[in-house]
């Protein structure tokens, strides 16, 4: 992808002192949007405040090739806060887009130099993995990775349905119906549990006998009733 570097960034980059440099990550989700920073303390872009994570961001450098759909980015944050872990842990964000931003900042003020370079961006494809690491004579961490692919790998393969709410209102979007629909976010609770779909009942039906004969039963054919 094309990449512009704007003037002030570019003599921030060139400056031997006064900048640091900065990563802005960007994650939509089913619960809004995300914003986190590796700067040591929030930061204020624009109309947006990104959260200084309490731990650490490490990228894989994106990759650059002239196949777009080819590009994607794995992402790990490690020691980050538990508000944060509960956002990404809570929240559908499969499907949803993902942006990352390379810039700079004063440390005196913690202002962003205007304008932050977007280096990859895309969709979340991944499921968050998590690790956790205990030692009796430590602290122990958390850490959490994913991997995001490029906007055009959507196309590359076929749109399938998949049992999660993003993809079930992308379907319904194609197919030019209202989104909006949340019965896949019930599917978690349903585990383990019996559902019953049906049971089948027997009518026994009473006919009257002859002189002489008394009364006779006999049994009618078994009906199936269905439930919600």
């Amino acid at each position: 992808m094309t990449r512009t570097l704007e003037a002030a960034m570019n003599t921030a980059i060139a400056a031997a002192s006064g900048y640091a440099d900065v990563w802005l990550l960007s994650l939509t989700s089913s619960g809004g949007t995300t914003l986190i920073t590796t700067a040591p303390q929030n930061v204020k872009w624009g109309a947006d405040t990104y959260t200084a994570v309490g731990g650490a961001i490490s990228f894989e450098p994106p990759q650059e090739t002239s196949d777009s759909a080819a590009q994607a980015l794995r992402m790990t944050l490690s020691g980050v806060t538990q508000t944060i872990i509960a956002d990404l842990l809570t929240n559908h964000m499969r499907g949803y887009s993902c942006t990352l931003y390379f810039g700079q900042i004063d440390p005196g003020t913690g202002a962003v130099v205007v304008d932050p370079m977007e280096v990859f961006t895309g969709l979340l494809n991944d499921r968050w993995e998590i690790q956790e690491s205990r030692d009796e004579t430590a602290r122990g961490t958390v850490t959490v990775s994913t991997t995001a692919v490029s906007q055009i790998a959507r196309y590359l393969f076929p749109r399938g349905v998949r049992s999660n709410v993003a993809s079930h209102n992308d379907m319904l979007a194609r197919a030019g119906l209202a989104v909006g629909d949340t019965f896949f976010s019930r599917v978690p609770s349903l585990v383990g549990k019996n559902v019953l779909w049906g049971k089948t009942v027997t009518k026994t039906g009473a006919t009257g006998g002859g002189a002489g004969t008394g009364d006779s039963t006999e049994s009618g054919d078994p009906t199936t009733q269905f439930f919600d």
